[in-house]
């Protein structure tokens, strides 16, 4: 203590107001920064995200619409409600609509098939899958099934080509003078994932 009565002076200064506004400045550039960063981090990954969710339900739909394709037959619908429904037509009302023959579940391994009708939809969910386990729908134990296959599209274009040229649409009989298309391509637009190409083949492979 001094004669007066005060601390003796060590050199030890504290901030002043104007170091202190200058450090909340620089802290509060660091903060908005940071919250910046983070948040294209958070969209990235979001996009990320749905870019693999779409591209999962691509697979999906290529491998179901493949095997519908590869086993597409050669037979119209006659219904009793009327009309005859060609065994295949694409690109009118349908992305494409046909006549799959598949394995009977009830056949207990001999090989025995049965026919369905297979409707491919665009819709506002999506692209639906829609199928029916017999031809006649009036038939007794008819059973129709629709499954969403792949809702994140915003947009579609098929057509159909016989080796030769491509068309927006096609209906056949699938018979010798009235053919099924060889191949079908699928121009997709993927939300989140860009724009696809599929080319699938018609028909069993040769």
């Amino acid at each position: 203590m001094s004669a007066r009565g005060k601390p003796p002076q060590t050199g030890e200064q504290g901030f002043t107001l104007v170091e202190v506004l200058v450090a909340l400045f620089i802290f509060a550039l660091i903060a908005a920064a940071s919250v910046a960063i983070l948040g294209q981090s958070v969209a990235a990954h979001d996009r990320s995200a749905r870019a693999q969710a779409a591209l999962a339900e691509l697979q999906v739909l290529r491998a179901l619409l493949a095997a519908d394709l590869a086993h597409v037959a050669a037979r119209e619908e006659r219904t009793s409600l009327g009309p005859t429904l060609p065994a295949f037509a694409g690109g009118q009302g349908a992305l494409v609509s046909l006549v799959r023959s598949r394995l009977d579940p009830r056949s207990g391994g001999d090989g025995r098939r049965v026919l369905e009708r297979v409707d491919w939809l665009m819709t506002e969910a999506g692209i639906v899958r829609r199928a029916r386990n017999v031809l006649d729908p009036l038939e007794a134990g008819a059973v129709s099934a629709e499954r969403v296959i792949l809702s994140r599209v915003d947009s579609v274009d098929v057509r159909f080509s016989d080796g030769r040229a491509w068309r927006p649409a096609w209906v056949a009989r699938m018979t010798a003078s009235d053919p099924a298309p060889v191949i079908m391509s699928l121009d997709l637009g993927l939300s989140g994932a860009g724009r696809v190409v599929l080319l699938l083949p018609v028909g069993p492979a040769p």
